[in-house]
């Protein structure tokens, strides 16, 4: 999970550095496009705080033995992953390689989390037994 945060902390440093870039080649191949690659960037920016957030309060919750943060996760993962079907359907792999590059090694280790936390071994973890009564 703290991996996941840093990998999301090197996707926001390749936003930032890679900005111009993208911007120049979307400018090259549709020039109308320049805005909405533009606004795009800079929700990059804005929500990878956000991201990076999510990813600390999943670490904490996780760390307590909830078995509902598993769930929570999952479902970022979901959201992880249909942002990377979308920035592959808009272009992003083409546009913007280094920066799908990073976003995909924070989808491969968001990958690797849910399927650890879903192992049967995990149950034991997330599912103690209650205290015996005397």
């Amino acid at each position: 999970m703290w991996a996941g945060a840093a990998a999301q902390l090197g996707c926001l440093i390749t936003i930032i550095v890679t900005a111009g870039t993208v911007k120049a080649a979307v400018l090259h191949a549709d020039p109308a496009a320049v805005p909405t690659a533009m606004t795009h960037i800079a929700v990059g920016k804005a929500g990878a705080p956000i991201v990076i957030a999510m990813w600390l309060a999943l670490a904490w919750t996780i760390n307590r033995r909830r078995d509902a943060a598993r769930f929570g996760f999952a479902s970022f993962f979901l959201l992880i992953t249909m942002s990377m079907l979308l920035s592959l359907a808009q272009g992003g792999a083409v546009y913007a390689p280094a920066d799908f590059i990073a976003a995909a090694v924070e989808w491969s280790l968001s990958l690797a989390a849910v399927v650890l936390i879903f192992l049967p071994a995990s149950d034991r973890y997330y599912r103690q037994q209650a205290p015996a009564l005397v």
